[in-house]
C-alpha cells in the first residue's frame, strides 16, 4: 500500500482525526530529549574539570544515566501512545480500558514491558552520541578560537 493509498484509508475510516491521532502523547514525548540534555548538561558542570574538561568515562557514565531514567520516566507514555496508535478502531474509553487491565493484571510494570531491549539500545546509543558531541564541541572551540582570537589550545583531551 502507498502512501497516498494510506492517506485515503485513514481518511476514509477515521476523517481529520486519523491524522492527529496520539499527538498529545508525542508532544509530551518531545520534552524528554530537553529534561534530558538539561540534566546532562547540569551533571557535566558538576563532574568536569575547573576548565570545563569531561573525560570519556564520566560522559558515558552521566550520558548513561540520564538516558536512563528519562526512560524510565517516558516508557508508560511510549507504551500508552504505540497502543493507541496501532489500533485505529479503538476509542479513548476503550484505551483506558485496556490501561486499567494491565494495571490491574501486572501493575505498573506492566507498562515496561520490552524496556530491556528499549533501555540497551537507547543508552548504547546515547553514550556514542555524547561522546560525539563532546569532541565535536571540543574541535568547534578549538578551530573558533584560533580564527576569531588567534589562540591555541590542546585538541582533544
Amino acid at each position: 500500500m502507498g502512501n497516498i493509498d494510506m492517506i485515503k484509508k485513514i481518511f476514509s475510516e477515521e476523517g481529520m482525526s486519523g491524522f492527529l491521532k496520539g499527538i498529545v502523547p508525542s508532544l509530551i514525548l518531545t520534552m524528554v530529549p530537553v529534561i534530558q540534555f538539561t540534566s546532562y548538561e547540569i551533571l557535566k558542570k558538576i563532574i568536569s574539570d575547573p576548565s570545563g574538561n569531561i573525560s570519556n568515562k564520566n560522559v558515558v557514565m552521566i550520558s548513561s544515566l540520564t538516558k536512563f531514567i528519562s526512560i524510565m520516566i517516558n516508557y508508560p507514555l511510549m507504551t500508552l501512545k504505540t497502543l493507541y496508535q496501532s489500533n485505529s478502531t479503538l476509542t479513548n474509553n476503550e484505551i483506558v480500558k485496556i490501561l486499567k487491565k494491565i494495571l490491574h493484571k501486572d501493575g505498573i510494570f506492566g507498562l515496561y514491558k520490552g524496556l530491556g531491549s528499549k533501555i540497551f539500545g537507547s543508552v548504547l546509543n546515547d553514550m556514542i552520541l555524547m561522546l560525539t558531541y563532546e569532541r565535536l564541541q571540543n574541535i568547534v572551540r578549538i578551530i573558533l578560537s584560533r580564527v576569531i582570537l588567534g589562540k591555541s589550545y590542546k585538541f582533544l583531551n
